[in-house]
């Protein structure tokens, strides 16, 4: 996408936020898997009874629960900074490079009778 909006400074500043937060996103994630695979190992790794709940293991929770909470901050935000990327690009374009839709769209419409004494419908379009 940078190909296309290398000549506007917002939406590429939009884009580098965006970008950040992919990678905070997946930071996190790491974050959360290592610390569940952390207390897992905590678990798993005594012999005889197994433990749930010795400090470790306290400070492997709290880092994915804070893992957890930091998620809901990130993700809340992260598709806002693409969103906001494709809104100031667009809002460079001209109207003359506006939709297919509006290029194509009939300039009249109305009704016309055909040879047969049939109602018609009429579209006309001025070319440019």
């Amino acid at each position: 996408m940078r190909p296309y909006l290398a000549g506007n400074t917002q939406a590429l500043e939009h884009l580098n936020s965006y970008r950040q937060q992919k990678w905070l996103f997946l930071a996190e994630r790491l974050t959360f898997v290592g610390a569940l695979g952390f207390y897992g190992q905590q678990v798993l790794a005594g012999e005889g009874e197994q433990r749930y709940f010795s400090n470790p293991q306290k400070v492997a929770i709290g880092v994915a629960a804070a893992s957890l909470l930091a998620n809901v901050f990130i993700s809340r935000n992260t598709n806002t900074h693409f969103q906001r990327a494709v809104e100031a690009h667009n809002a460079g374009w001209p109207a003359a490079r506006g939709s297919l839709f509006q290029r194509v769209s009939p300039t009249a419409v109305g009704l016309t009778a055909a040879p047969t004494g049939q109602p018609q419908l009429a579209l006309r379009w001025n070319l440019r």
